[in-house]
């Protein structure tokens, strides 16, 4: 063709990251959907059926950084403020995991920090986002400004026995409006309408959330398909593997006559016998020209199931956010080391730390208001901060060292980490941690590891000389 004809017949690129032009834009500012917790959870927990092959993948990418995270050491620009600060931060050592776990988890992790009239005393309710069915957003400042939750709520009310009710509530700076559409007989089942005196909202704590979005995103939400086809293959290959066992192949010109010889009788229940008791038999009789083997699995008949389950693996932690060294069986070579991922595991920590700030700010504030009132005290104001190890008690310490002990742990077994990569972990969150207390904490990570593996081998060692005197008894 010539040059003409080739200018007028030319394509047109076309980008398909734009579109044309529509107007108006849809915006979305109804706070998105609720999360689904019992999937997620039982992927995590190992709860759901048709997930639990797929959950000893799962967990450590939450169970860790959960471990490792710690609990914020706010501070405050008075003594006062900070001991009682200090004292509350003590006092939900539990529910700051809670809130690391649950929002990696399922996204978002609600606290309502509130007074209750009839305690008279602070507390921090924690909203499952499963049951926060509709959030009203400034749409102008992305402000909550209203929250509807719906509850079916189960009590024990006898051995074995259980009731349920049903609440609705609505909660506003200005006021709980709380309904009863289902009530039990043991317990307070009032419905009121009362100010919110402290103007205290649930706080959410997302993980990975969008600008201006108030929910988060899930570790495992851009994977659950694949976490559900890895468990699918991996089924497939244990039931392989359960049914088709070893079988005793016997080759002869007269069946009835070898089980006759065999000591297994005539007709089908002779077939049904021997096929029962093949395996115990210590001889077999035949004539000459008939042969006895073994028929196996053979070896690459998973080949194709193992090369599917290491490809699904790799997808998996490409699509999360979590480092590749919080995943069980780090990869070594082109795909990884152990010390480029350290680094990149404490940058994830410090990012699951630092996203939490503002929502922490809030809740340490808020709560200090209402203890002013409930202890007739004047608190100043805090500010959100991590790793002041200085501020805590020896026994919130001990605490703390528990969790990380078990993380590193556990990071030492899926992830092949050193003691020295242990220490880089500890330094890095909590930088101002004396040396003595970083070095003697190590030392006793080294000694609660070797005792995990010892205990470990003795278990197999047990459970070898079980087998082995198992075979001298029926000798």
């Amino acid at each position: 063709m010539g040059f003409i004809s080739d200018l007028f017949n030319k394509k047109k690129t076309v980008d398909l990251g734009r579109k044309p032009a529509v107007r108006p834009q849809p915006i979305d500012k109804t706070g998105g959907y609720p999360a689904n917790t019992e999937t997620l959870v039982g992927l995590r927990d190992g709860t759901i059926a048709g997930l639990q092959h797929a959950s000893p993948l799962a967990r450590p990418p939450i169970m860790i950084p959960t471990s490792l995270v710690g609990v914020p050491t706010p501070i405050a620009d008075d003594d006062t403020t900070q001991e009682r600060l200090n004292l509350l931060v003590a006092e939900n050592m539990d529910t700051c995991q809670t809130i690391t776990k649950t929002k990696c988890t399922v996204g978002t992790s609600w606290i309502w920090p509130r007074y209750d009239s009839k305690a008279m005393k602070l507390v921090w309710e924690l909203i499952p986002d499963e049951t926060i069915e509709s959030i009203g957003i400034n749409p102008s400042t992305g402000e909550v400004l209203a929250i509807w939750t719906h509850e079916q709520i189960t009590v024990a009310v006898g051995n074995g026995q259980v009731e349920y009710s049903e609440r609705k509530r609505k909660i506003t700076k200005d006021q709980v409006d709380i309904q009863w559409l289902r009530k039990g007989t043991k317990g307070d089942y009032d419905e009121q309408s009362y100010k919110n005196v402290f103007q205290s909202m649930p706080i959410p704590f997302p993980h990975g959330a969008d600008a201006g979005e108030p929910r988060g995103h899930s570790v495992y939400g851009a994977n659950l398909r694949t976490y559900k086809t890895f468990h699918d293959v991996m089924q497939n290959a244990y039931q392989i593997l359960a049914e088709l066992q070893p079988k005793l192949n016997i080759q002869t010109d007269n069946i009835g006559d070898w089980l006759v010889n065999n000591g297994f009788g005539n007709g089908s229940e002779a077939v049904t016998l021997a096929n029962d008791t093949m395996f115990n038999s210590r001889i077999y009789l035949s004539k000459t020209g008939e042969t006895s083997q073994m028929v196996f699995l053979s070896s690459d008949a998973l080949k194709g199931h193992m090369d599917m389950l290491n490809f699904m693996r790799s997808q998996i932690i490409i699509g999360s956010d979590s480092p590749e060294i919080f995943w069980p069986s780090l990869a070594v070579g082109n795909m990884a080391s152990t010390d480029i991922q350290k680094n990149t595991g404490v940058a994830y920590i410090k990012g699951l730390q630092d996203e939490d700030n503002s929502s922490y700010d809030i809740l340490f504030n808020k709560s200090m208001e209402i203890l002013s009132f409930v202890e007739k005290r004047r608190y100043g104001t805090v500010k959100t901060k991590w790793g002041k190890f200085d501020l805590m008690s020896q026994a919130d310490q001990s605490t703390v060292f528990t969790n990380l002990a078990n993380g590193l742990a556990a990071l030492y077994n899926v992830s092949g980490i050193t003691l020295e990569d242990a220490y880089y972990f500890v330094t890095s969150v909590y930088p101002d941690i004396p040396e003595k207390d970083a070095k003697a904490f190590i030392a006793g990570l080294d000694a609660t590891i070797k005792h995990k593996q010892k205990q470990t081998a003795d278990i197999y060692s047990a459970g070898d000389s079980i087998l082995a005197d198992g075979e001298g008894d029926g000798q």
